[in-house]
């Protein structure tokens, strides 16, 4: 009996520190990422001292988000597709990026949209966390 609560103990250690990290997408903003934004700059990347990193698109679109990460690099996919309201107004889409598991010294992470490699209007490194 206590074999297998130890074993089965091992297996939920081991499950809970392999799961996997994924970006994602925050409704709300942390009040230092809002501090360090710029309003007026349509795509935005923040890189902490921790590892994790922001990335701040501005659209009157509606944009939905997908996450790869390989190698050395993390990519981010946003797929923006209009608005079914005539409004005009622009929304800021925040995404939180992981910290990169790779131990290598050249790492980076980049945003496509819509399947085309995004030139950041603004990249800062910022103590967020």
């Amino acid at each position: 009996m206590k074999k297998l609560i130890f074993l089965m103990l091992v297996t939920i250690v081991c499950l809970v520190g392999c799961q996997e990290q994924s970006a994602v997408e925050l409704t709300k903003m942390p009040k230092k990422v809002a501090e360090v934004i710029q309003p007026d700059l349509t795509l935005q990347g923040i890189s902490t001292t921790k590892g994790v990193s922001y990335v701040i698109y501005r659209t009157t679109g509606e944009v939905k988000m997908s996450f790869v990460e390989e190698n050395d690099e993390q990519r981010v996919y946003l797929t923006e597709t209009e608005s079914d309201s005539d409004s005009k107004e622009l929304k800021t889409y925040l995404y939180k990026i992981p910290k990169m598991k790779s131990k290598a010294e050249d790492k980076y992470f980049s945003v496509y949209i819509n399947d085309e490699l995004a030139p950041f209007d603004m990249m800062i490194a910022a103590e967020v966390d």
